[in-house]
């Protein structure tokens, strides 16, 4: 059966998890769960219930071993090409997972630069990651302010289509997002989660055009919030 949003989310809410799958990717064949458990210095049967979650979540495949000698067959892991899932946080969860995937080892700057990227593209390869448009019968209005409405509505509506849980307060020029389906991950990889989130919600803005941008994400203001800054351009307070 295939995996749940949900469960595939619950899949990747580990760093332990992600750098198991990592290892299965770059290994190019089946591991068994001695080789992997060597490689990551976890215990055995740690890494056995991480490989479970992996596979019940549709990210990795288990054979057993073909013997040409006695004992005891090893069951082998391999991880499965995914293509991007069906729904717009599907493809967003997969965005991410290459984007930790790709920053284990690098720089942080370079991490965060690349994740950011990752995000960008996401919004560049999916028409839909905009969410909901505005009435189309309403027009382009010539007024900047009122196009950084839009732009903000734009952003609330796709942000509440990842499940963020958005909040927007019009007065101060920020969104408070009240959730994240990465929320697990983003507190072990930080670096990279939120920067792609970043490269999102600067894409869909500058997607929408008008002159709201986002100055930054800060993570973790709260026990479960995280905080976008946005940045109305000069000259654009009235109307």
């Amino acid at each position: 059966m295939p995996a749940t949003s949900a469960s595939a989310h619950r899949a990747l809410a580990s760093s332990s998890r992600v750098e198991i799958l990592h290892l299965l990717q770059r290994a190019g064949g089946p591991l068994g769960v001695d080789d992997l458990a060597r490689q990551t210095g976890r215990h055995v049967n740690t890494t056995r219930e991480h490989l479970e979650r992996l596979r019940a979540a549709g990210f990795v495949e288990r054979s057993v071993e073909r013997r040409r000698t006695r004992g005891r067959p090893r069951i082998l892991y391999t991880a499965v090409d995914r293509v991007g899932g069906v729904t717009l946080d599907e493809r967003l969860r997969e965005h991410i997972l290459r984007a930790a995937l790709e920053g284990y080892g690098e720089d942080l700057g370079d991490a965060r630069s690349a994740a950011e990227e990752a995000g960008r593209e996401f919004v560049r390869e999916n028409p839909d990651a905009v969410g909901t448009r505005p009435d189309p019968a309403e027009g382009t209005d010539a007024y900047p302010r009122r196009q950084a409405l839009r732009q903000v509505a734009v952003l609330e509506a796709h942000l509440e289509e990842m499940r963020m849980s958005p909040v927007v307060d019009l007065p101060a020029w920020q969104v408070h997002l009240h959730a994240c389906p990465f929320a697990d991950l983003a507190r072990e990889r930080t670096d990279v989660v939120c920067s792609v989130h970043l490269g999102v919600i600067r894409g869909v803005l500058e997607k929408e055009g008008g002159p709201v941008r986002a100055e930054r994400l800060v993570p973790f203001v709260g026990p479960r919030l995280c905080r976008v800054d946005l940045r109305l351009e000069e000259g654009a307070g009235s109307g």
